[in-house]
């Protein structure tokens, strides 16, 4: 009887010690599996104004933070999780999320948060701002983070960040890098390209623009006049530099000295060019 007791308990014990490694297993598992990853960052700000307006004036940062929550098969523990954020790479301030429990699958989260920048010095947020303009305004956000996930038998830090670039300029603009024939001179009946180059200024931001080039014809003794009217469809990646061209043929009257461009955006004249051969394209 004794000997079947001790049987039993045996078989009790491996029983405890075998759940208690499933579940140790399981525990681990789920700690090895969950994950954080930050998605998005938005800003309060909607135009370069507002923004410049709560940095400098009343000194605060308003965003909102998107991040994903993935769990394994059982609810552990995300504590200590602690944001940093920079703006233009200058450490700006840190905030923490309240300790909460990651459950199995995946979770879409939001926080709102609303940054006091008074520890700041004026020399701080006046190198934000000049930044800002230097780089046409653009705004360059880093959010650094970590936290611990708490799974009893085990822990783990995580790491993640979320680089972002935030266009508050109404009108993003594009850099004319030069504007030219390729040829100085031509005769009647030829056919010249007209080169115009531009690029992207914009370190994270791809920008669309429409450029309006017209060839006059320079006429010795009365008033120049429009020959030709060219539609650039501009379309550039981050940092591209790209040569968008077209063709004009050449002709001559008794007063014809030559032909120049003018290019426009949106209405305005950006470039004219100057008044002497080349870059003026002169025909014979």
């Amino acid at each position: 009887m004794p000997s079947k007791r001790k049987t039993i308990a045996l078989i009790v014990i491996v029983v405890i010690l075998i759940t208690v490694v499933i579940l140790c297993y399981t525990y681990y598992s789920s700690g090895n599996q969950a994950n954080i990853s930050l998605v998005d960052v938005t800003l309060e700000a909607s135009d370069s104004q507002a923004f410049l307006s709560d940095l400098m004036t009343y000194k605060k940062f308003k965003f909102t933070i998107t991040y994903d929550i993935y769990g394994g098969f059982l609810p552990v523990t995300c504590k200590d999780f602690i944001l940093n954020v920079k703006i233009e790479d200058l450490n700006v301030s840190s905030f923490q999320i309240s300790d909460f429990q990651i459950s199995s699958g995946e979770l879409r989260n939001t926080e709102t948060v609303l940054l006091d920048l008074s520890d700041l010095s004026y020399d701080d947020l006046s190198y934000i701002r000049n930044k800002f303009y230097d780089y046409e305004e653009e705004l360059k956000v880093d959010i650094e983070g970590s936290a611990t996930i708490d799974a009893i038998v085990f822990s783990k830090r995580i790491t993640m960040s979320l680089t972002k670039y935030f266009m508050l300029k109404t009108f993003p603009s594009i850099n004319l890098v030069s504007v030219n024939w390729d040829r100085t001179s031509a005769q009647q009946g030829e056919t010249v390209d007209f080169h115009v180059v531009v690029s992207n200024p914009y370190r994270g931001s791809a920008i669309s623009e429409t450029l309006t080039v017209i060839v006059r014809e320079d006429i010795s003794w009365a008033y120049d006049k429009d020959v030709g009217t060219y539609s650039l469809s501009i379309s550039l990646d981050v940092g591209q530099t790209s040569d968008y061209s077209d063709s004009f043929t050449v002709y001559k009257n008794y007063n014809t000295r030559g032909f120049f461009l003018k290019v426009y955006k949106r209405g305005t004249l950006i470039y004219e060019m100057g008044n002497y051969y080349p870059p003026r394209l002169s025909v014979s």
